[in-house]
């Protein structure tokens, strides 16, 4: 596992802990982030905000909350299979 803001564009990776408090993670559930789910790196140039996608959804993460979001790299194989 890793946190969301060492993650590299392009990889799929899913949420399995947020690092913080209840407000942390209700913020997080408001904005339609829950654990479990599957997102598409988009963009993490390495400073500013990571910006995920996840079924057309797009939403840019402030690197301070994305280095609280610990995630897992998805193998195709697995997103395929979730599907099923």
């Amino acid at each position: 596992m890793k946190n969301l803001a060492l993650a590299k564009e392009g990889e799929k990776v899913r949420i399995m802990e947020f690092q913080g408090g209840r407000h942390f993670s209700r913020r997080l559930q408001t904005m339609g982030v829950c654990k479990d789910m599957v997102f598409n790196v988009l963009l993490n140039p390495g400073v500013g905000p990571v910006l995920i996608e996840h079924e057309g959804f797009r939403l840019a993460i402030g690197r301070g909350m994305a280095s609280r979001i610990l995630v897992e790299v998805v193998k195709e194989e697995e997103v395929r299979k979730s599907e099923s």
